[in-house]
């Protein structure tokens, strides 16, 4: 299994287990997963239901200097 083989070893090794390939991945938005499991809808008021939420602005981290250290 090493990252060169891995590819054929999978194969090889789904061969001989007689076990079908695996299904493509589905790539799902975080709002599309959300929607479907448990029925919230992000771009919705929580509180009303109605309202349309929009960014108006971004929050960047604030960025800190590294400390100096003391001597050994």
């Amino acid at each position: 299994m090493s990252p060169a083989r891995k590819k054929s070893g999978l194969a090889a090794a789904r061969a001989a287990l007689d076990v079908p390939p695996p299904q493509p991945k589905v790539i799902e938005s975080v709002a599309e997963f959300l929607r479907r499991v448990a029925r919230i809808e992000l771009a919705h008021c929580p509180h009303c239901g109605i309202g349309q939420f929009r960014v108006s602005g971004v929050i960047l981290p604030e960025r800190r200097l590294p400390t100096p250290r003391g001597p050994p």
